[in-house]
């Protein structure tokens, strides 16, 4: 089993122990993936709401309705009545 730490960090090291074993390892795949990998984090990281220790909990609940409306509670209630 290989290791994703050992992958990302020693890349060239593992590619020619594999190719040593008769393996060829889809280096350019690999870094693809690994850069939509980066990508899909970075663009989850700025869509969560900016949240600080201080904030109430209604401050919270008013970012994730202005953030992700079609889970407002005011709309699940909404929509049940």
């Amino acid at each position: 089993m290989l290791d994703i730490q050992l992958l990302r960090t020693d890349l060239d090291r593992i590619t020619q122990q594999l190719a040593a074993r008769n393996f060829q390892f889809p280096v350019e795949r690999f870094n693809q993936l690994e850069l939509e990998r980066k990508k899909s984090k970075l663009t989850l990281r700025n869509c969560k709401p900016n949240a600080t220790p201080h904030q109430s909990k209604s401050e919270l609940q008013k970012a994730k309705e202005k953030t992700y409306p079609e889970y407002s509670p005011k709309l699940l209630t909404w929509e049940m009545n």
